[in-house]
């Protein structure tokens, strides 16, 4: 059986926008509701964290997050601060995607629901170029950076 597209970085790069830009968590979690949208089973934890601490506070930064994984004992098992920091770099800028740093959403059959529009909107003018496609399914393997 085939893998599906997956990207530990760009999970990593929605976790990170989750802590950075909180205004952005309802949004996100109309559109990922649960850990098991994850590949990454570290990031589907820090998910259930962030999701945790927001359903809790109403809001989430680092400090509450490294909070809430330290009392359920899962900051080790996630790869402790070292991994979560890779999540949040200084200036929002993705490392991992080599020259490339783009994100693409786009909803089945061309259509944008309510939710990736307003997520796709949270992140316009991040050093990531982001993108609302009419066909992600291809999107994924077009590696070429859009000029």
């Amino acid at each position: 059986m085939l893998t599906p597209p997956n990207s530990i970085e760009a999970e990593m790069a929605v976790l990170g926008c989750m802590v950075l830009s909180p205004q952005i968590i309802g949004d996100v979690l109309e559109v990922v509701q649960t850990a098991d949208a994850f590949y990454g089973e570290a990031n589907g934890t820090i998910f259930s964290a962030i999701k945790a601490v927001y359903d809790k506070t109403g809001t989430v930064d680092l400090v509450l997050l490294l909070e809430s994984l330290k009392n359920s004992q899962e900051l080790e098992n996630v790869g402790g601060v070292a991994y979560i920091a890779a999540t949040l770099t200084p200036d929002g800028v993705i490392h991992h995607l080599n020259n490339v740093h783009r994100i693409g959403f786009g909803g089945r059959h061309g259509r944008h629901p309510p939710a990736l529009t307003a997520l796709a909107e949270a992140l316009r003018g991040s050093p990531v170029d982001v993108r609302l496609l009419d066909n992600p399914i291809h999107s994924l393997c077009d590696k070429r950076p859009h000029r």
